[in-house]
């Protein structure tokens, strides 16, 4: 979507070429059906909410250009559509993300093994290796043969007071929406240069079906 509603409909077709000719070629490339939506508006907020509401869609990702961080980084646009969707969600903060060599998850319970199985994935794709900072001993908890698969898979377990508080060493950041809400201490305030953060909000189990 635009939000120039004075766009000419030939820059308007060159644009919407330009944004969806990467998803198209990735699209192809890992065999998964795709149709695309482009339209200019004057009022995103509303139409995205409307679209989603009326498609039943599995997950909405949103993408937000920022990499220093208020109290609610989710107010204004983010926080409207989040509030008025009941779907899956993904939102990306970042100014620039660039080579995702690490990917660091910040675990703080049992749900949050759904951000690990989507955290591999990435792993896999981006060739990244992968830290799990336990938050608050959670990870203790989880099934002991899942602990011996990310001993084998060379995951490494942080904890939240020791060098995981060094941001500038991962490239990408996975937060469950909860967790980054309603513990403050647990979060970033600065993502380093290059770098992104993820929050995800799961109303059901489809990070396990990715």
């Amino acid at each position: 979507m635009s939000p120039d509603s004075n766009i000419s409909e030939s820059h308007a077709e060159k644009y919407e070429s330009s944004s969806f000719t990467p998803l198209k070629e990735l699209s192809k490339d890992l065999n998964i059906r795709l149709q695309t939506i482009y339209k200019t508006s004057t009022n995103i907020t509303k139409d995205i909410i409307r679209i989603v509401n009326e498609g039943s869609y599995k997950l909405l990702l949103i993408g937000a250009a920022r990499s220093f961080f208020s109290d609610d980084i989710l107010g204004g646009k983010i926080r409207t559509i989040l509030n008025e969707t009941d779907c899956n969600a993904g939102i990306l903060f970042s100014s620039q993300l660039e080579d995702v060599k690490n990917i660091h998850i910040l675990f703080g319970k049992e749900k949050d093994l759904g951000l690990l199985h989507i955290s591999k994935r990435l792993a896999d794709n981006y060739n990244s290796k992968l830290s799990i900072v336990d938050l608050n001993g959670s990870v203790d908890r989880i099934p002991s043969r899942i602990k011996q698969n990310l001993k084998k898979e060379k995951v490494k377990i942080l904890t939240s007071g020791n060098d995981s508080s060094d941001w500038k060493k991962f490239d990408l950041i996975l937060c469950d929406l909860d967790i980054w809400e309603n513990h403050p201490e647990f979060r970033v305030n600065e993502l380093p240069k290059g770098g992104g953060l993820l929050l995800i909000r799961s109303t059901d189990d489809f990070l396990t079906e990715i």
